[in-house]
């Protein structure tokens, strides 16, 4: 272990990337993605062609949906006042319910067969500082628990956020969230409105992703490393901003997959090849 100086924070770092330096390690990684943004902002349409893409790659990758434990835990179709922040006892539920999911997800990732790539993805709107500093804080404990185990993989953190302003995708992005559990049954017009309000109790708290959060962490005196890194995505795929990801070679194909993805319907044309007879 790096013993306790003020360098420590660098020089754990240093040893992070020097162990992964071993190409029979590097490879071996385990990732907490933590999602960003306001409601139908695409948090989870990127969460499914983030997992279906990494599966086919072979990465162990799993989902952890705060909303979905909210209905599951039989919340579903509360009323937009449960999202204010002016209502105390909601508040505490939705932390309560996020912070259960990223429980679950480093279970999950603790749980992986040794030599294994893991990325667990937390599927929440993370719309405060507050919240995304718990993230880390909860995340901090699990890598120093991981570093007393040799065949743990190292553990870091990526943020992703979506941002949105684009007036189509926004009215597409409301239309389909009308079809989950929460307004089943609901008229249409009705459950338009209430998640309107939705959006507005979390847009009224909202504080967008700073880089600064990614150095959070730093001043802790520990031997054990756990890279902060971000991706931030702007309607849909029009723009798209990295930061302190180049060193994970599980976020490459993740970033690869953000750069090609596209929100609009295309032709795909198959065309045989024939000689000059048409045959």
């Amino acid at each position: 272990a790096v013993s306790a100086t003020k360098e420590e924070p660098l020089a754990a770092m240093s040893e992070w990337m020097e162990k992964t330096a071993d190409p029979q390690v590097v490879s071996c990684e385990a990732v907490v993605l933590v999602l960003v943004g306001l409601p139908a902002r695409g948090k989870s349409f990127i969460c499914g062609a983030v997992v279906r893409h990494l599966k086919l790659l072979g990465v162990r990758v799993r989902s952890f949906n705060a909303g979905e434990l909210r209905r599951e835990s039989g919340k579903a179709g509360i009323e937009a006042d449960f999202f204010s922040s002016s209502n105390v006892e909601a508040k505490k539920e939705r932390e309560r319910l996020a912070m259960l999911c990223c429980g679950r997800l480093l279970e999950w990732i603790r749980a992986a067969p040794p030599g294994t790539s893991s990325i667990g993805i937390l599927d929440a709107t993370n719309t405060t500082m507050l919240r995304r500093q718990r993230v880390l804080e909860t995340c901090f404990a699990a890598a120093q628990e991981a570093d007393h185990d040799d065949k743990a993989a190292p553990l870091r953190v990526i943020f992703l956020e979506s941002l949105c302003t684009d007036p189509k995708i926004l009215l597409d992005n409301y239309q389909m969230k009308l079809s989950n559990d929460d307004y089943k049954g609901a008229e249409s017009e009705a459950a338009l409105n209430d998640f309107k309000k939705r959006v507005e109790a979390y847009e009224a708290q909202y504080e967008p992703l700073q880089e600064s959060e990614l150095d959070l962490l730093q001043s802790r005196q520990s031997s054990v490393a756990m890279p902060v890194g971000s991706v931030q995505i702007y309607d849909g795929g029009q723009k798209i901003s990295c930061c302190r990801t180049g060193s994970s070679l599980v976020a490459a194909p993740l970033i690869s997959l953000l750069h090609a993805m596209h929100l609009t319907r295309r032709q795909i044309l198959l065309a045989p090849e024939t000689d000059l007879n048409g045959v």
